[in-house]
């Protein structure tokens, strides 16, 4: 099971994102570090890597196999493939707006795309939650689900 932790420190220009994975990865690893902006995602993100990246990852392996590629040709093509087929997402310059639409519309993209396919298990649904942190105003909940106590009577 992997979290996500965000926030900002005092008098930083910039928040940070950890990833703590349990039980293998319980040191908490940086995401992105000083001014470098994105999208972290995890979970269940094939489409989201399709879209984003412009490719599935899986597709160099099948190439490395296929093409007998070194493991150094690999990387070269994944860059390659990367810098030129990744959508051209200006981070740095995303009003908070366009990125809370990016998330909720990459959330419901995955689980009404695994209603179609046959890709596993469909574990993206349902009712979700959006929040934004930042540095003035903190967390802040956008969309909440209501839970409830069922009547079992």
């Amino acid at each position: 099971m992997s979290f996500i932790v965000a926030g900002f420190d005092a008098n930083e220009a910039y928040g940070r994102i950890y990833e703590i994975s349990v039980p293998d990865k319980l040191e908490p690893v940086e995401q992105f570090s000083g001014a470098n902006f994105g999208v972290r995602w995890g979970g269940q993100y094939d489409f989201v890597n399709r879209l984003i990246n412009g490719f599935d990852p899986r597709a160099i392996n099948i190439a490395k196999d296929n093409l007998n590629l070194t493991d150094e040709q690999a990387k070269e093509l994944d860059q390659k493939l990367s810098s030129q087929l990744a959508l051209p997402i200006p981070w740095q310059f995303l009003p908070l707006q366009d990125y809370v639409d990016l998330a909720s519309f990459l959330v419901t993209m995955t689980a009404v795309t695994q209603t179609w396919t046959q890709t596993g298990i469909r574990g993206v649904g349902g009712s979700t939650d959006v929040a934004t942190i930042t540095r003035n105003q903190g967390f802040q909940p956008i969309k909440h689900k209501q839970i409830e106590v069922k009547n079992w009577l």
